[in-house]
């Protein structure tokens, strides 16, 4: 079964008050430590970037497939879907802002996907998770099924390019790749993820990248 990652990379950081995927962390940017991670495992790879940084891309040190994304996360990957090779049957879709995922994980979770067509990386809620409105709290959620999900997140390519189609045909935007293939009525299985496997999105979340590399 042929393979395929793609590392989305196309955010606008505004929560982080500048690109964090570019900022430079013991010398090097951080997107470059996801990409380490991917391209050991996966023989191809899609990069999608924001528009503007195409030309950043041109010289970097790695072989990749580079495309630019869209106005949201699901058409980053949309986008990246147009770079597989025809003879793609697997496809593995990873945050560009999770530096520090395992090789062992990428692994556990393709191997799921194969057997399964769906699988996502994820983690059980440990702490209370409560609902809220207008900062009232309205009910405690029994957090016994709820579970945290991450990326990796791999798929048989007719089931998430059949779940994408989908989506854009009802005007669905997933928060995602596995809300839209649960909504197109598939399953998805879970692989166990891991608390390094973080998603660099705030300031604080740099600083704490910093000290995993020290780790």
């Amino acid at each position: 079964m042929k393979k395929e990652a793609i590392v989305v990379a196309a955010g606008k950081s505004q929560r982080c008050g500048e690109d964090k995927l570019y900022f430079s962390i013991k010398g090097k940017p951080l997107i470059f430590y996801t990409l380490e991670r991917i391209i050991s495992v996966f023989n191809s790879s899609i990069l999608v970037c924001a528009k503007d940084k195409l030309a950043w891309w041109k010289d970097v040190p790695f072989a990749l497939k580079v495309v630019a994304g869209g106005a949201e996360r699901q058409d980053s990957v949309s986008a990246g879907f147009s770079a597989l090779d025809e003879d793609t049957d697997l496809v593995l879709i990873h945050d560009g802002a999770r530096p520090f995922v395992k090789e062992c994980l990428i692994e556990k979770v393709i191997e799921e996907a194969e057997k399964t067509g769906a699988a996502v990386a994820g983690l059980p809620v440990t702490e209370t998770i409560k609902q809220v409105e207008d900062l009232w709290v309205k009910q405690t959620v029994n957090r016994d099924n709820i579970w945290s999900i991450q990326t990796p997140q791999a798929f048989k390519r007719e089931i998430i390019v059949s779940a994408y189609s989908q989506g854009y045909k009802d005007g669905f935007f997933g928060t995602d790749c596995a809300s839209l293939v649960e909504r197109a009525g598939f399953a998805v299985k879970i692989v166990l993820g891991d608390k390094r496997n973080i998603k660099v999105t705030t300031q604080d979340d740099l600083i704490m990248a910093e000290r995993l590399l020290d780790v």
